[in-house]
Order: C-alpha cells, then structure tokens, then sequence
C-alpha cells in the first residue's frame, strides 16, 4: 500500500512539471513551498498566503535562483524560498511575530505554502496576467489535491479580504473577532478546521487590543481549542463601537452637537442600531448577531422589517452582493437634534412591534 510519504512525493513530481511547463508561457516566477519541507514528518499547522509578491519574470528567477536548464530542480522546488534567511526583516514575518506565531512558522510540524505558486504584486494582478494562459483552476486542483493528501491538522489562512473568501465561501464561514476588520475567521476546508487572520504584512492597522485576543485565540486554536471559542468584538483602541442603552444614546443625542465616535444600542432581540460620528455621520440598521448570520438569514430578517425600514426612508446598503445595512441614513436628513431624537423613538417603537 502507497504511503502517504510517497503520495505526497508524487504530488510534487506532478505539480512540479506543470508549474514548470506553465511558468515560461505566464512568465512569471513559482515557488509553493514558502520553507523547506520534510515529506516524512507530520503537518500541525498549514500556513497559506494567497501568492507570492513580487513582478519577477520565470527567466529572472532561473537566474537569479541558479538553475539554468529553465526547469526548477525538485530540490530546489522542496527547498522552500531561497531567501528565507531574510525573514525576520520582512513585514509579513514581524506581523505573524506580533501574535506570536514566528514560533509556529519556525517549527518543524508547520508547513508554509501558497495557494497560487506564481508571484506578481497582488492577486489581482496575477489573475489579469492568466487570462491567456489559464493556470488558475488547475493551481487551485493542486492545492486541494496536496491539501487532501497532507491532512494537516488545522489550516491558517493569510487574508481575510482576499484570502479566505478563495478558499471558502463567506456563506460558510464564522467570524471570531471582529472589529474595524474581521481579524479572525472560521471555517472548514476539506473537513480541517480552517482559520483566517487579516494579512500579516499589514499589521499595522490591528490595534494593541485586537493583537492580544488574536494571540490568546490562536494559541488556544493550536492546542486544539478551537471549538471551545466565542465571538468577540474588540471595543478599545477606538476601533468599534461602545454598547449603549437606548435611554442614554438619546441623552446624548439631545446634549451634543452630534454623536462622538461610534456606538450601538439593541433595538429589539433580532435588531441594532449603529450611529457612527464620521465626516457625514449616519444611522445604520443591521442584525444584533451580524457576525454569526450568512447571506440567506440576513436576507430572510431583512424581509421581515422591510416594510418599517422604507416607511422611515431607510435604505438598504449592499456590497459585493452582500447586505452590509437593513437600512441607512445621513445625519443630514434632520432639521435638528430633537428631529434625531424623534427618529430614534420611532424607529425603536415600530420594531418592536413586529413579532
């Protein structure tokens, strides 16, 4: 009986011949493997980015990578990204470092792979560049197949814009935390719990309070806790909003010019309002549960409010096909502060009346 060892071998033989027969029509360089890998050793974690950046052409890289024949050697190809010694300098790595995963990317039972092995600055530039060549599906059969053959324990993807939503339909995924960005997010590729955080390499936009539920989540996710995890808003570092009782929002409302910041009060058990203080400011309607509820929930909630939310002219906002808002509206449509006030009543008494 076939290994998984040589199934795995064999996987890379076939990836590898067609990676390397594509590579010269796309002109693009390839490399999946991100570190060097060990067939033979078992797979914890599996780390996944969406390509790897850069605009190197395929001739650049038999150059550069020192294999002249314009066909990477399978030692080369399992050896992982010839640069590696440089990582700590790089952004992606400090990010992953911040949450405490450098030492989860360094161990030996954690592979590093790429979804897509042909670089280019962004994904978006490399789908452009396929559409003559066509290598997207058969890339995307190659990872499910190794994927398949690897059965890692549990999937890290990188991206929760444009990375996870490849690999698994937002329909079927569970949002962890969330705040000014979903910054942890849930799924399951191939029956492996599969997770997704926002891309490492912009770290810089994740507040001290979101990198410390980040980090305490993933480490309990890699002792094999996941299931165990509740969702959390992150409510600091003036990235989301403060919960609010109806009395004091409309307190608030009548004192000041207009809101401050950004905050939420429950409407009734299925519905909130979110008054958000930017430089229009506006109300928006959404579900109380927003993170825990597909596309299908949201669209059968909606239908039962829809009739309240057009009599007081708020209107739906979508995008990318998905409802972001039940209803919306700009500060500017009020007269005055009392007219805002009034508004909010109004709106809380006619919900609260449909059963």
């Amino acid at each position: 009986m076939i290994t998984q060892n040589e199934r795995l071998k064999e996987w890379a033989e076939k990836a590898l011949s067609y990676y390397n027969e594509k590579a010269p029509e796309i002109n693009l360089g390839f490399y999946f493997f991100q570190k060097p890998v060990d067939f033979s050793k078992e797979c914890n974690v599996l780390i996944v980015g969406m390509n790897p950046g850069g605009s190197g052409t395929f001739g650049s890289q038999c150059e550069n990578w020192g294999f002249q024949s314009r066909c990477m050697p399978m030692e080369v190809f399992t050896g992982g990204n010839p640069r590696r010694n440089e990582m700590n300098s790089w952004k992606i790595y400090k990010g992953l470092a911040s949450i405490g995963l450098d030492k989860i990317v360094e161990s030996d039972n954690c592979q590093y792979v790429n979804y897509i092995p042909f670089n280019s600055n962004n994904f978006q530039e490399y789908l452009t560049r396929d559409k003559s060549v066509g290598t997207y599906c058969q890339c995307v059969k190659l990872f499910k197949e190794y994927v398949e053959i690897l059965q890692p324990r549990t999937i890290l993807v990188l991206g929760t814009a444009n990375g996870i939503d490849n690999i698994i339909s937002p329909n079927y995924q569970e949002i962890l935390i969330s705040g000014r960005q979903r910054f942890l997010v849930k799924g399951n590729f191939k029956g492996i719990p599969t997770y997704a955080i926002p891309h490492p390499s912009r770290s810089y936009g994740w507040g001290t309070d979101a990198k410390a539920v980040m980090a305490e989540y993933l480490e309990r996710i890699m002792a094999g806790e996941g299931d165990t995890l509740k969702f959390v808003k992150i409510t600091s570092d003036n990235e989301i909003s403060n919960t609010l009782k109806f009395s004091e929002i409309t307190k608030m409302i009548l004192k000041e010019e207009k809101p401050k910041g950004t905050y939420r009060i429950e409407l009734n058990a299925d519905l909130s309002l979110t008054i958000t203080s930017n430089e229009k400011g506006y109300f928006g309607v959404r579900p109380a549960d927003y993170a825990h509820k597909n596309e299908g929930e949201k669209e059968q909630l909606y239908l039962k409010y829809e009739s309240v939310l057009e009599e007081l002219d708020l209107k739906p906002f979508k995008k990318g096909g998905n409802l972001i808002w039940f209803g919306r509206c700009y500060f500017g449509k009020f007269g005055c502060l009392e007219d805002m006030n009034e508004f909010i009543k109004d709106l809380k008494q006619k919900v609260s009346g449909i059963n």
